[in-house]
């Protein structure tokens, strides 16, 4: 099995997917670690600790729902704009549930 070249950016996006399987809340670095299949420590190069992963998730998730919102509600005015910020929501907490 190849390796992934590990950066934040990667190993943000790979939090945000376990997240999204197991929930936000049960993410921890050693199963993040063994996702990549290298050892915990390997990750301290690219985050600084778990609240930092954290971080750059929820960042990550508000840039994908600022940008799903932005086409939802774009040539749209009034209640349909409304409706199409709904449904962004909706469509992104559906989709993402441990980014959500």
């Amino acid at each position: 099995m190849d390796r992934v070249p590990l950066n934040r950016s990667v190993v943000t996006e790979r939090g945000a997917q376990l997240a999204d399987a197991t929930g936000f809340d049960s993410l921890s670095l050693a199963a993040l670690a063994r996702s990549f299949g290298v050892q915990t420590p390997s990750l301290y190069s690219h985050v600084k600790d778990l609240a930092d992963l954290r971080d750059g998730i929820t960042a990550l998730a508000l840039g994908e729902l600022a940008a799903n919102i932005g086409d939802a509600i774009a040539g749209r005015s009034k209640k349909d704009a409304l409706v199409g910020f709904a449904a962004a929501h909706r469509e992104y907490s559906t989709d993402h549930p441990g980014r959500w």
